[in-house]
């Protein structure tokens, strides 16, 4: 009989205990007790990679109510309005955001970081992906025709007549295991094929993640809402500027591509030389993009390619807005290249489309540059002997 009271109590201790520690822990986690008491800025930029003043504008403009046209009823609005008070904060929620795209490492290895279980940081991490894929038109997006800026040709530092910004694609590896013959691209792996636009600082002004790793580049832009757009009455590029292509590209409409790399022609070699070092822009902006998020070259925690858009697009939307903070609050701008005149050249404003630009853009640099030219037609005539 006392065994079995003692057996009896001693359940009873054991749920009551459970419960307390499961159900009625009203102690509310916080980011500023989950890193550090005092919030080290050195701890945190090395755990999360921005700074934590940009955290701060971070958490204040997901915290401002959305535009009645737009997004009044994402999920993440509704869950601050809704939730109780002994839940997680907003700053902890944006944390799980941040960490989710910019950390390294697999969602067991992040959630400990926050304290949290695999489960409620993955639930907070998607609330914060789906809300900055809601806002991205008002981070990603063409600047003012007034405020667009030529590229800048790094062989000579000087801006690129006509060229506003630069295309490429790249590959976003998928973690998907199986068959998914219309995602694996050449390189022999199940990947999204990403168009993306950037202008002369490096700041994306366009991102489309929509399409398979099978899919070239310009069969992207062609079947893509930018194409629409470049081309119809209401372009966001100004009166006679282009935009900078790699060779996977073709001459159409407001893309120019380079000449061939057979092509023997001095005239076309020196083009070649001031188009490539204007569009390697896009290569440093590509770059820069994934150095923030490591995990678009192995794979993101979606197993799904349709999934991983979203979280590929989220995580461009979270590299833009945190650059232009940085660049707002340690003024990193080079103001000593904006300070040159960016007119449009009235050869480029009448030539009918990108082949005749660059035709007239070959005359223009050989005019401007000839002991650069005289050298390439010396070069080209070596290496034909």
């Amino acid at each position: 009989m006392i065994a079995r009271i003692y057996h009896t109590r001693a359940v009873v201790y054991a749920a009551v205990n459970h419960r307390h520690v499961a159900k009625y822990n009203m102690e509310t986690r916080s980011l500023e007790h989950l890193i550090n008491e005092n919030c080290n800025p050195m701890v945190f930029k090395k755990t999360f990679k921005i700074h934590y003043e940009t955290f701060d504008l971070l958490v204040q403009y997901l915290n401002e109510k959305p535009s009645p046209e737009g997004i009044e009823h994402s999920a993440l609005y509704h869950w601050v309005e809704s939730r109780r008070d002994d839940s997680m904060t907003l700053r902890t929620a944006v944390a799980c955001g941040v960490l989710y795209l910019f950390g390294s490492g697999s969602l067991d290895e992040k959630a400990p970081t926050l304290g949290m279980h695999k489960s409620t940081f993955d639930v907070a991490a998607n609330r914060v992906i789906a809300e900055l894929v809601e806002r991205s038109n008002d981070v990603i997006y063409f600047p003012p025709k007034d405020e667009q800026v030529f590229l800048e040709s790094r062989n000579v530092r000087r801006p690129f007549p006509g060229g506003l910004f630069a295309i490429d694609g790249t590959l976003c590896r998928c973690a998907t295991k199986g068959t998914r013959n219309d995602f694996y691209c050449r390189k022999g792996y199940a990947c999204i094929n990403v168009q993306l636009v950037c202008d002369w600082n490096r700041n994306l002004v366009h991102i489309d993640p929509n399409y398979t790793g099978r899919t070239q580049d310009n069969d992207m832009f062609m079947a893509s809402p930018l194409q629409r757009l470049l081309d119809g009455p209401n372009s966001p590029l100004r009166a006679g500027g282009f935009i900078l292509a790699d060779e996977g590209y073709a001459n159409c409409g407001s893309i120019m591509r380079p000449f061939t790399d057979r092509d023997r022609d001095p005239g076309h070699q020196l083009f070649n030389d001031f188009f490539k070092s204007a569009r390697l822009i896009v290569e440093n902006a590509i770059g820069g993009w994934k150095k923030k998020c490591p995990l678009l070259n192995v794979g993101l925690h979606k197993m799904d390619p349709e999934d991983l858009v979203c979280v590929v697009h989220a995580s461009a939307v979270l590299y833009q807005f945190c650059k232009r903070a940085e660049e707002q609050l340690f003024r990193t701008v080079r103001t000593s290249y904006l300070r040159q005149r960016f007119p449009i050249p009235d050869f480029l404003v009448t030539a009918p489309d990108t082949i005749q630009k660059r035709t007239r853009l070959v005359e223009y640099f050989n005019q401007q540059y000839p002991r650069a030219y005289h050298s390439m037609a010396l070069l080209v005539e070596n290496q034909e002997s």
